[in-house]
């Protein structure tokens, strides 16, 4: 297992947050939307809120390959919020 940082932003209460968690050694270089899945799996332990709920409308690899970034929307305590969020292996 490897460790990666995800840095996440989101509209409604302007807040941004930083995030640590495992994944496998080649996770970055998986499918973006399986990366986000893995790092939304984390969230669902971490932010101890519960599941949470997310559609992706843009999710892509950038950066040589070395980061993810994604678009979309995320239910928050039942109100849809827009975030940002970009993933990358932790130095």
């Amino acid at each position: 297992m490897a460790q990666f940082k995800a840095t996440l932003m989101h509209g409604n209460r302007e807040a941004v947050g930083e995030y640590s968690f495992e994944g496998p050694e080649d996770l970055i270089s998986q499918d973006p939307g399986a990366v986000m899945q893995v790092f939304m799996q984390q969230m669902d332990k971490i932010a101890h809120l519960g599941h949470i709920d997310y559609t992706l409308e843009t999710v892509e690899t950038v950066h040589d390959g070395t980061v993810v970034s994604a678009v979309g929307t995320m239910m928050l305590h039942g109100t849809p919020e827009g975030f940002r969020c970009l993933v990358q292996q932790a130095s």
